[in-house]
């Protein structure tokens, strides 16, 4: 992690107080339509932080592009570090949500397992396609910051347990070895992408996994 992106976390945490009392959280107000200002939050984080980076983008454009108060960052987060983990964990959930989504035709296990591949290629093709966020979080923070790390290992943790209980299904014969070949197949097809081979990457990802099942 460079010394900007470190600096931009480290200076952005919940200002210190003398007082001990708690923050109160306090709910919608009443009447209010439309999405609140952590939800704002969440959003503004995902736009700005997949178009420019984490360590690229500050409190100020943050809150800017949110439409919210210094304040009201401070009522929902602790600070720029605890947005980043919250918002790589709403990532991890609509991951989860969506590759299931985008497997559930397949009618075997097996199928299932190809069939990441297939919702690879059409998400490579997006023109809002910027790569995986957690590989990129971990590239500009590593493990400098323990909650966006333990969001980024969360992550990989659920991505490999879902890959290990459809191969154990499938019947192969080391399901948790052929499920950790299969990430890193997936993470290098991710990657390949984003460094400009939009195209192929999760094709050729997808032979990989064939010969890989095929024992």
């Amino acid at each position: 992690m460079g010394l900007t992106a470190r600096a931009a976390i480290a200076m952005s945490k919940r200002p210190t107080t003398n007082d001990s009392t708690p923050t109160r959280r306090p709910g919608r107000p009443r009447g209010a339509t439309g999405p609140g200002p952590r939800e704002r939050l969440l959003a503004a984080a995902n736009d700005l932080f997949a178009s420019k980076g984490i360590g690229a983008v500050g409190l100020d454009e943050l809150l800017r592009a949110a439409g919210v108060a210094r304040m009201s960052l401070y009522q929902h987060f602790d600070g720029k570090e605890a947005l980043v983990a919250e918002y790589l964990r709403k990532k991890h959930a609509d991951f989860l949500a969506w590759i299931e989504a985008e497997t559930a035709h397949a009618k075997t296990p097996r199928g299932r397992i190809l069939a990441v591949f297939d919702a690879l290629l059409s998400w490579h093709a997006q023109d809002d396609f910027h790569g995986c966020s957690f590989a990129r979080a971990l590239g500009e923070v590593g493990s400098a910051s323990a909650p966006i790390r333990a969001a980024i290992d969360e992550h990989n943790r659920d991505l490999h347990a879902w890959l290990e209980s459809l191969c154990a299904q499938a019947g192969t014969d080391q399901p948790a070895e052929t499920a950790a070949a299969l990430a890193i197949i997936i993470n290098g097809a991710n990657l390949c992408a984003a460094a400009g081979d939009r195209q192929h990457s999760a094709a050729r990802a997808k032979g990989l996994a064939e010969k890989l099942l095929a024992g």
